[in-house]
């Protein structure tokens, strides 16, 4: 009776491990399947952060690029009116005009 007992606890504990084993495969296969779908949606989000802060980059430079065109042409206008009212100096060698 003993012996049967202790077989009849061990075939009972083999099938528990084997149907808890199956199970815990089956939810870490789930497990697996979600993070898996969780990074696919984080590679996906970076992505799209990485291309609008490029586009950004490139906006930025490019206003950048359009700010000191405008800057440069401020500066020589500037020069152009300051050049209408300067007086040229006369130098040692230039014949004095009467």
């Amino acid at each position: 009776m003993q012996k049967y007992k202790q077989h009849t606890q061990g075939v009972i504990s083999t099938v528990l491990k084997k149907y808890i084993a199956k199970k815990l495969k089956v939810q870490l296969k789930d497990v697996n399947n979600q993070i898996q779908e969780e990074q696919t949606s984080f590679d996906q989000v970076f992505i799209e952060m990485w291309a609008f802060h490029d586009l950004n980059s490139r906006i930025f430079q490019q206003l950048q690029g359009e700010e000191r065109k405008q800057e440069k042409e401020e500066e020589e206008e500037e020069e152009e009116e300051k050049a209408q009212y300067k007086i040229p100096l006369l130098s040692k060698s230039d014949p004095i005009r009467a």
